[in-house]
């Protein structure tokens, strides 16, 4: 039965990942059952109780809620689609309850590694630190730093901004560019040559892609390691809350907003998270010596 489950699954589109996820949840599953009720595994043999019983099994194994997680959510499945086979009548796993899982927070540069960067990026020319400014200074996403325009860039002595056209589910922002990355940008504008309407090019494309950016970042990630383009865009958000900005006002600059235009602070939120260095400097206070 758990072969024919996982048949369906490869015939529905599923994602051999998922496949072999569900494949390796269930054999477990079925291991501990035939151990624990010396009974063949059969879907009609499965209670309530031997699905809560599995769920504590695997805590007591001090497994990670997620991996626990994964093996509720392919039990889960495994049951709802028997019911709808007709092979069961009710889901006996229907009732069991995930556990909950601790939200990490985003992963972001430190001011070190910020520095890092910038100096990396230095060195490759002014194209290549315009466009880590804009992600880590101004928030932009992989895709909107290549889908920008030179008409999208207004600077001047005192003030700048980009205008992200449709970026991230279609919405329209306009973000102001600090100090730092303005300077960053004019040095950029007055050595571009090209006439390309896209404000960033390479020398064999009038656009820079997604992928000669994220070939970018792999190249400074040696040495900054796990460094990653939407870092720098975690980096952006962590930085502003750090400096006590309103959530709301981080939510526009990031582009967080609702379906009516409204700031979505709900997913902002989450930059308000300390993250492992922050626990570790709260921790040390502890310390006598």
């Amino acid at each position: 039965m758990i072969n024919r489950f996982l048949d369906y699954l490869a015939g529905s589109g599923t994602k051999p990942l998922t496949i072999k996820t569900y494949a390796g949840a269930l054999e477990s599953f079925k291991k501990w059952f035939e151990e624990t009720t010396s009974k063949d595994f059969a879907l009609d043999e499965i209670t309530p109780t031997d699905v809560a019983a599995f769920k504590r099994h695997l805590m007591d194994q001090a497994k990670k809620p997620a991996t626990v997680n994964k093996h509720l959510t392919a039990i889960k499945a495994l049951c709802k689609w028997a019911v709808a086979q007709g092979h069961l009548e009710h889901n006996p796993a229907a009732e069991t309850k995930a556990l909950n899982l601790q939200r990490q927070a985003p992963k972001w540069l430190n001011r070190k590694e910020q520095h890092r960067l910038i100096r990396l990026a230095e060195k490759d020319g002014p194209r290549n630190l315009a466009i880590v400014m804009l992600m880590m200074k101004a928030g932009l996403r992989v895709d909107e730093v290549c889908n920008l325009r030179l008409e999208d860039v207004k600077i001047s002595e005192r003030k700048g901004s980009v205008t992200v056209a449709y970026g991230k589910g279609d919405k329209w922002r306009v973000v102001p560019l600090n100090n730092g990355t303005r300077k960053a940008m004019g040095k950029y504008l007055a050595v571009r040559n090209s006439k390309s309407p896209w404000l960033f090019t390479t020398q064999k494309a009038d656009k820079m892609s997604p992928r000669a950016v994220q070939y970018m970042m792999a190249k400074y990630a040696k040495e900054i390691p796990g460094l990653t383009a939407h870092k720098l865009r975690h980096t952006f958000c962590h930085e502003l809350v750090k400096a006590g900005v309103p959530l709301d006002q981080v939510a526009v600059l990031a582009g967080h907003m609702t379906a009516d235009g409204r700031p979505n602070v709900n997913t902002t939120v989450i930059y308000t998270r300390p993250g492992e260095a922050d626990l570790r400097e709260a921790v040390s206070k502890l310390d006598w010596d």
